[in-house]
Parts: C-alpha cells; sequence; structure tokens
C-alpha cells in the first residue's frame, strides 16, 4: 500500500476511531514509526508533507514499510469493528475459524462451529458463503465417516447444498443480464438520447426466462429484476415505467431493511441511481420523495463517514432540484441551513458527490450575487489539482475562469487558461468545444471592444454555438451551468 491509500483511508475515520486506535496501539506500542506517521497523516493530509516531516524524525526509517504496516492496523481496527453488525463478514470470519480447527485435526469442533454458522446465516442473502459453509460441514462429515448421520439426512443436506448452488447461479445470471444491459446502453447509443428498445430483446428475453425459472426469488434477485427493468425503461424513453418500478424498487428495499449491510449500502446505492435516473429525465417533480427516503438513512448507530456521506448527497439533490426549478434565493437559505461540516468534512469518502457539491454550493452562491464567496467555496478544487479528469472536473475549472472573468483578475486569468490548456492537451480528442467557446471569448477581449465590434467577434463564435448543441454530451454540460449563454451575453451588452 502506498502513502495516498492510507491517506485515504484515515480520513475516513471518525473522531471516536481515532481515538480508538491511538487507545489500541498506544499501550504495547509506544514510540513506534508507524504510530507517528498516523499522527501525520491526520495532521497535514499533503503527501509532500508528510515524507518531508517523516524523514525528518525518522531519516533511517523506510516510509514503504510504515505505510504498509499502519494500513494493516487501520484496517484490522475497522473489520474487528465491523464484525459486530455485519452478518456476511461474520460469516467469513467463522469460516476462517472452520479452517483452523480443521487444521488442528479437530473435526468435532470443526462441524460443530458449521452448524452454528449455518443456524446464523439467515440474516444474509450471500448463497455463495451459504454454500461454503456447507461444503465445509459435509467434508468435515465425510471425514469423521458420516458418524452419526443417516443416509436420509445426507441426501437431505446435499439437496440443501444443491439449492443454494442455484440460487447462486441464478444471481450470477441476474448480475450479468444487469451489467450486459447497462454497457450496451451506455456505450452503444449516443448520450444523452433515448436507446431503440428493439436492440435489447435477447436481454429481456433471458431475464423474463430467469424470472420464470423454478428457483426461488429471494429479495437479491427482485432488486436485480427491478434494477434491471428501471434502467432498461429509462434509457428506452419509457419514464412512466420506469417510474412505477423506483418505487417498487424502493419499497423491496423498506420491506427487507432489516437484513440488508450495516450501513446500508446497497439501500443507498439504490436511492442514489434513482435519484440520478430521475435528474437524468427531468422529473424533478418526483424526487422530493426519494430524497426524504435518503434523508432518512442518517442514524447514529452507523459510521460517521456513512452520514455525512448521506447528508451530502440529500443536500446535492435538493440543490440541484432548486437550481433546476431558477429557486436560486431557496437555494442559498438551503446551504446556510445545513452546518459547514457537511461541506468540509469526510470529503474523500465519495470524491464525485463532494465535487459536484462544492460546485452547486458556488454556483448559487454566484447567482446571489456574491462571486467573492463563490470563488472561496470552488478554491480547494482549484488549487488540489486532482488527478481526476472527470468531465464534472472540467466543468468547475471552466467555471472557476468565469468568476475570475467576472472579477476582472486578468493576470491570474491568464494563468488558469494556460495552466487549462496545458491539463487537457493530454487527451486524445483534443480541447472540447465548450472549452474553445470559452477560451475564444476571453481572447477576444469582449470588455475592451465596441458593440459594433463585439457583435462582429460574436459571428466567428457561431459554428462553435452550433457545434456544441449538436452534440448531445456537451448539451448536457450547459445543464449544470450555460457557457454558451453565458459566452454570448458578453458580446451584446
Amino acid at each position: 500500500m502506498n502513502l495516498a491509500s492510507v491517506i485515504e483511508l484515515a480520513n475516513t475515520l471518525s473522531v471516536a476511531e481515532r481515538r480508538q486506535f491511538k487507545l489500541i496501539t498506544r499501550k504495547s506500542q509506544k514510540g513506534k514509526v508507524y504510530l507517528q506517521l498516523f499522527d501525520l497523516v491526520t495532521q497535514a493530509g499533503d503527501p509532500l508533507v508528510i515524507k518531508e516531516s517523516f524523514k525528518k524524525i525518522y531519516p533511517a526509517a523506510s516510509l514503504n514499510m510504515a505505510t504498509q504496516y499502519l494500513h494493516k492496523l487501520l484496517c484490522d481496527m475497522l473489520v474487528r469493528n465491523q464484525l459486530k453488525n455485519d452478518a456476511g463478514l461474520l460469516l467469513l470470519y467463522g469460516m476462517m475459524k472452520v479452517k483452523t480447527l480443521r487444521q488442528r485435526n479437530l473435526p468435532n469442533q470443526a462441524i460443530k462451529q458449521a452448524r452454528v454458522l449455518l443456524s446464523g446465516s439467515n440474516t444474509t442473502d450471500d448463497f455463495l458463503l451459504k454454500y461454503i459453509l456447507k461444503r465445509e460441514e459435509l467434508s468435515r462429515l465425510s471425514e469423521i465417516n458420516f458418524r452419526g448421520i443417516s443416509e436420509k439426512q445426507l441426501i437431505a443436506e446435499q439437496q440443501t447444498a444443491r439449492d443454494l448452488l442455484k440460487n447462486t447461479r441464478s444471481l450470477q445470471e441476474h448480475y450479468a443480464l444487469y451489467e450486459l444491459l447497462k454497457h450496451r446502453l451506455i456505450h452503444s447509443t449516443p448520450g444523452g438520447s433515448p436507446a431503440a428498445p428493439a436492440g435489447f430483446d435477447d436481454l429481456l428475453f433471458e431475464e423474463m426466462a430467469i424470472i420464470n425459472n423454478r428457483v426461488k426469488q429471494n429479495p437479491e434477485s427482485q432488486k436485480l429484476h427491478l434494477l434491471f427493468q428501471s434502467f432498461y425503461f429509462s434509457h428506452t424513453g419509457n419514464y412512466n415505467a420506469a417510474l412505477k418500478t423506483f418505487y417498487l424498487l424502493n419499497g423491496l428495499f423498506e420491506k427487507h431493511k432489516i437484513p440488508l449491510q450495516h450501513p446500508p449500502l446497497d439501500y443507498y446505492d439504490t436511492l442514489d441511481g434513482l435519484l440520478e435516473n430521475l435528474k437524468a429525465v427531468h422529473a424533478f417533480d418526483q424526487m422530493p420523495y426519494f430524497i426524504k427516503k435518503l434523508s432518512l438513512l442518517e442514524h447514529k448507530a452507523y459510521p460517521d463517514y456513512f452520514n455525512y456521506l448521506v447528508k451530502k448527497t440529500t443536500l446535492l439533490f435538493e440543490l440541484e432540484v432548486l437550481v433546476a426549478n431558477g429557486a436560486w434565493g431557496n437555494a442559498l437559505q438551503q446551504i446556510r441551513s445545513v452546518s459547514s461540516l457537511v461541506l468540509s468534512e469526510f470529503s474523500s469518502v465519495h470524491p464525485q458527490k463532494q465535487l459536484k457539491l462544492l460546485f452547486y454550493c458556488s454556483l448559487i452562491y454566484y447567482k446571489n450575487q456574491q462571486p467573492g464567496k463563490a470563488k472561496k467555496i470552488l478554491t480547494p478544487v482549484i488549487t488540489a489539482r486532482q488527478p481526476d479528469r472527470s468531465s464534472f472536473y472540467n466543468i468547475c475549472r471552466c467555471f472557476n475562469i468565469v468568476l475570475h472573468y467576472e472579477s476582472r483578475d486578468l493576470e491570474y486569468l491568464d494563468y488558469e487558461v494556460r495552466s487549462y490548456k496545458r491539463f487537457t492537451a493530454s487527451r486524445p480528442s483534443g480541447i472540447p468545444n465548450i472549452e474553445k467557446l470559452l477560451f475564444k471569448a476571453i481572447a477576444l477581449h469582449p470588455w475592451q471592444n465596441s458593440a459594433f465590434r463585439n457583435r462582429q467577434q460574436a459571428e466567428k463564435l457561431a459554428d462553435l454555438v452550433t457545434a456544441i448543441h449538436k452534440n448531445p454530451a456537451e448539451s448536457r454540460i450547459l445543464s449544470s451551468f450555460n457557457f454558451v449563454e453565458w459566452v454570448l451575453s458578453k458580446f451584446v451588452s
């Protein structure tokens, strides 16, 4: 593990978890190198600062070895904490005990342990884990020559193992079809355009065959079936059917909430996906219902990183609904109503969510005539110079250029444009049209020209504007901030 991995892991720790780690390690490991590294990671956070400080304190020590050991100890602590709440993880831990007992030539104890695990395995739908446990039990029975079990009982146990494999196979087929559908819809159709339903008949027929087979349906298979349908309907333009499926999917999770993960990441991912789909089809009036469901996932029993992820995601979707409706004043009130910790804490738990949240907060302050606050919020994104080259990071950097243009910070503006061009130089596809339009418009210095001159200059941008509107992917970017409208406004004012 490298230093970046340790920093990422440490950033997910709550204050209580950091205190717990210090207490666990302080008693017997006082003065150890990895403890000093842990302090540096939690206090500095910057890899360069950590490396320099570590070298000064321990010039002869290996940072790589200390990093690997620290990562191992942190993972061990988090796994131990999770054992109390995660049924699947508890089964895996129990299986390690069964293996150990078998290696120690204690077959009776191994069988007893496997049966204890199987009797308590109803809290998980992981059929593969259950099968492995059942297989362990049958293997141990074979080792003791099936002592104490009749042939009829043995056949019944073997049938249980077969049923578990059937369920595992059925789930795999569900996953395979859902993944194929998702891949085909994403990569075989133009961005933002509904796909032709006839192009997916083969997958639909296979999915129907799985649903109609004799394998007993379980919450996991029902979830995959509804995910398949919701993804299909929302991407083929059947939005009413997609919406009905969303409600069914949410109802399924609420019905089976108790045996789900701790924290309920599956339910979070589903609600997040549903809201993203609703946003994609502009069904903003339907989003508040699912946003409310999402907010209810926050619970004091769950880790802090998960609760902050829920808070960030809830606020993000609330702001996106308000922005879509042009309710800029209400959006500003919503930002001010939440704790500043929602923006600052656990920023690395979901980098894309954090990126979008900071962007929308910056945009809302800009729309409320507070450009200074807008720049301040976006500064951490820009100064970080993230390796993340996602389209939304590019939007943030372009919007940052807009903010500095508005404040006439010409020296910084020139530097940032040159820096951005270097940043995008390695792209195989080159600079996108939106960015070309933005850079070209700034280079024409519209604030220095007469109205007549600007009208002439605007005509030179017409081809780029047309190209942007014809490109579905670039048109979608304009829903976040209309760069085209902003550029053209500078040539008519």
